[in-house]
């Protein structure tokens, strides 16, 4: 799980931040968090679970390129939010399932 804030305020995952961690099974993103990098979780080979906060607006370039176990995707916002993120070479799983409104019970 991310903090919650950086300093207090909202931030940013740069880019290449976990590339290639195989001991990263489970990712939760805070609401706080408004983007995520290019590369960011790219080849994390035991990545199975993320979830991702409603005010991120942006999914890097190849974010999720090689993680091939990636198979559920808990977005907190709407549909129509998550098809206004900028994502298109964000290498998402095709398989990988997407739940909207995702709250954790």
């Amino acid at each position: 799980t991310l903090p919650e804030s950086y300093n207090g305020e909202e931030y940013e995952i740069y880019q290449y931040a976990f590339p290639g961690r195989y001991d990263i099974t489970e990712v939760i993103i805070p609401d706080s968090v408004t983007s995520i990098g290019d590369w960011t979780f790219s080849s994390c080979d035991s990545l199975t679970s993320i979830t991702i906060g409603d005010s991120v607006t942006s999914i890097g370039d190849y974010a999720f390129k090689g993680c091939s176990n990636l198979s559920t995707i808990n977005y907190t916002g709407t549909e129509e939010q998550w098809n206004a993120i900028g994502k298109q070479y964000a290498e998402i799983p095709s398989s990988a399932t997407i739940v909207f409104n995702y709250t954790e019970e």
